[in-house]
């Protein structure tokens, strides 16, 4: 995890130069709308449902703490 996290924030700054480089500066927002599409997709595929009333009690509130 933490490999691919440092590939992917190395990989950032080389990909907005190049997009700024060849392109045009706005063409780093969009690289945004399919990596959100894409996050999105695999979350609702890859995680289970969330059913109210099961799991744990509902924590209270502590508030001395």
């Amino acid at each position: 995890m933490a490999g691919a996290s440092a590939f992917f924030a190395a990989l950032g700054p080389v990909l907005s130069g190049l997009l700024t480089q060849y392109i045009d500066w706005r063409a780093v927002f969009l690289i945004n709308v399919p990596l959100a599409a894409l996050t999105v997709g695999l979350t609702l595929t890859n995680t289970p449902p969330l059913r109210p009333g099961t799991g744990a009690r509902r924590a209270r509130l502590d508030v001395p703490g």
